[in-house]
């Protein structure tokens, strides 16, 4: 498919250009903190391999995006110039992966849209389980995290934000950039942790993990808070957060026994685990939650409804609601996950369920839930409105930043 009919197409040289010019501006490297399972992805990020790997997908990928040419025979010679492979998905999407080692490629996704789609529209308009359903290739949970925070600092601070990558590039424009630019108050974990009622009242950067007592709830009203470390609560903790306000881990976030989270919109930059040991308990997540490795729930999980809204709970790994065949999970959730775990009997859910890989659900499968649509104000909720396009707002291309593969 050719998208410009009349064009001046890129000669070779001309690309050849280019791909230089992006190779020696987009050679960032990232050291971040993995727990073990990702010691392995990160040295592979580490070497030179794996950065010109990468390099030749984005530039692949913005050559496609300038040029706006699908036509297979120009994606052909520009895969065997640049040294990638260019597959055609269907529907209009296209991967691009470049070779790391024998064992490892790098890979992203670009999609064409001939206009711009609502994130409503995108996908959650769908159960995920109509017959035919094809999940979008860059809805992931990094691309809408992306989204998000752009319009969120946007909005909230007039602030115009990089291109984010992946969850490590939100944390250190958000502590380096937002906090600063913005006046954050500083906190400690240890001040935090010493309140009778742990409340933040104005936008704060807190130091360290925390771990708060039992019976003790974390409370954000009208603020925004960046928890620098993990953030764990006791036994009937809840975390409380005004609509419209976001709640930063650069961590794991444990909740426990009769815990909350209730309200606004929370990131957790590792994993959120309910860890109850009581059959006895219900647990509540009703809010927007971005993580960035996987959810387990333990118990008795309920998500949304018709007063709270839905739970929109984004995952980079896995949704698991069968950590123990006593698990029960109720209520509204739109769940974007490589891997889904719920085919327990009593989990029983409306919404959506996006899974890329594994989508195991119960017996009673996924029913549709009629009070969201295409009116609402998903910003407010916690979600970008759309996804976005690369060329700046018009229809285009969209796609995303390489991963591993």
């Amino acid at each position: 498919m050719r998208i410009l009919t009349n064009k001046k197409g890129m000669s070779f040289a001309a690309v050849l250009g280019l791909a230089m010019f992006v190779v020696a501006t987009v050679t960032t490297a990232f050291v971040i903190g993995f727990q073990q399972s990702r010691l392995v992805a990160v040295t592979i990020e580490n070497t030179a391999e794996y950065e010109n790997a990468k390099n030749a997908v984005v530039a692949t990928l913005r050559i496609i995006a300038r040029d706006q040419d699908l036509d297979p025979g120009y994606l052909a010679g520009l895969a065997s110039f640049m040294g990638v492979t260019i597959t055609d998905l269907g529907n209009g999407a296209f991967s691009v992966s470049g070779t790391v080692d024998a064992d490892q490629s790098v890979t992203s996704y670009i999609m064409y849209e001939d206009a711009i789609e609502t994130t409503y529209e995108t996908f959650l308009q769908y159960t995920g389980s109509e017959p035919g359903f094809t999940l979008d290739p860059t809805v992931r949970v990094q691309t809408l995290l992306g989204a998000y925070m752009t319009q969120f600092v946007a909005a909230e601070y007039a602030l115009t934000a990089p291109t984010f990558t992946d969850f490590q590039s939100v944390m250190n424009y958000y502590e380096n950039t937002v906090r600063v630019s913005e006046g954050y108050a500083n906190m400690t974990a240890t001040t935090l942790q010493n309140m009778a009622n742990p409340t933040i009242n104005a936008d704060t950067y807190v130091t360290g993990s925390v771990s708060l007592a039992n019976n003790k709830d974390l409370t954000i009203n009208n603020a925004n808070c960046f928890v620098n470390g993990n953030l764990t609560l006791g036994t009937s903790g809840d975390i409380t957060i005004a609509d419209g306000s976001v709640l930063i881990v650069d961590g794991t976030l444990t909740i426990q026994n009769n815990g909350r989270i209730t309200g606004g919109t929370v990131i957790v930059k590792g994993s959120l685990t309910i860890n109850s040991n009581n059959n006895n308990t219900i647990e509540y997540i009703r809010s927007t939650v971005y993580v960035r490795d996987t959810f387990t729930s333990d118990r008795n999980v309920v998500f949304g409804d018709a007063t709270f809204g839905p739970t929109f709970l984004f995952c980079g790994l896995n949704c698991n609601l069968d950590s123990n065949a006593a698990n029960t999970a109720t209520g509204i959730l739109y769940t974007v996950c490589t891997n889904f775990y719920g085919n327990n009997a009593a989990v029983v859910l409306s919404g959506g369920v996006y899974a890329v890989t594994t989508k195991q659900l119960s017996a009673s499968g996924i029913a549709a839930n009629a009070n969201l649509d295409n009116g609402d104000d998903l910003f407010a909720m916690g979600l970008p409105d759309t996804l976005g396009v690369s060329t700046g707002g018009l229809p285009g291309f969209r796609y995303t930043f390489p991963a591993l593969g």
